[in-house]
């Protein structure tokens, strides 16, 4: 083995280690950072001629659990959802008025017709 590949085969070790120590510190950084999801990096061997030539970092790869990323984007979104209908269902209550009030919109029928029978049949009744 030359000097010149034990060299390399070095520089690329500690380049595939400032790597991992970079995920890790991104990791330990961003721990309490909702949503972040933790890095690992992704290390493939160097062979030359059939001799170890080092180690070369071929990405990172984000650890993320599907079922639990899919359960948190379906629960966010019933909830916008539930947040939409209850600002139609308060918009319509608005509308309509309080129910023990007098001026409730189901009430005007009663008071028309009540109206009505007053004009009628006078205020004594029948």
């Amino acid at each position: 083995m030359s000097l010149t590949l034990a060299l390399q085969t070095a520089t690329s070790g500690l380049q595939a280690a400032q790597a991992g120590l970079a995920a890790v510190s991104d990791n330990i950084a961003n721990v309490n950072t909702p949503g972040y999801v933790r890095k690992t990096i992704v290390q493939q061997q160097l062979v030359v001629g059939g001799q170890g030539a080092g180690v070369n970092v071929t990405g990172v790869q984000r650890v993320t659990d599907q079922y639990l990323q899919t359960a948190s984007m379906t629960a966010g979104s019933d909830a916008s959802r539930y947040n939409v209908y209850s600002q139609f269902l308060d918009n319509a209550q608005s509308l309509f008025g309080d129910p023990s009030g007098s001026d409730y919109f189901f009430n005007l029928p009663n008071d028309i017709a009540a109206n009505f029978a007053q004009v009628i049949f006078g205020s004594t009744g029948v």
